[in-house]
């Protein structure tokens, strides 16, 4: 794995993204998000601060993750 500043460390985590999807299937609108998958270096500093970028339906019922 290359080595990282905090710096860069930060700079790589942050091209992690939300995308809003949004279709049209018939006669039915869907409008869903889907996170970037992240690199091995983006996973390792995630399990490391022992977070996770999933949200799941809880999660955003107790407002725990961010809507941009």
């Amino acid at each position: 794995m290359p080595v990282h500043s905090f710096q860069t460390l930060l700079d790589d985590l942050a091209t992690i993204v939300k995308n809003r999807i949004s279709t049209t299937i018939g006669s039915k609108s869907l409008v869903f998000d889907k996170i970037t998958q992240p690199t091995a270096i983006q996973q390792r500093a995630i399990d490391l601060l022992g977070m996770s970028i999933i949200c799941t339906q809880k999660a955003w019922t107790l407002n725990l993750c961010q809507s941009h």
